[in-house]
């Protein structure tokens, strides 16, 4: 994660951004796991 670029936001959007990526990565890594192809995990988190 590209954490140097996380000092630029409020304090507050830090926290939603961190939040963000880690539900990605989480449903990411359960869409892995149920066998759903990655691409299409990709452009369902795009779409969020």
């Amino acid at each position: 994660m590209a954490t140097e670029s996380l000092p630029e936001l409020p304090r507050a959007h830090r926290g939603v951004y961190r939040g963000a990526v880690r539900m990605a990565q989480t449903a990411s890594e359960a869409a892995g796991a149920a066998g759903i192809p990655r691409p299409l995990v990709e452009l369902v988190n795009v779409r969020v």
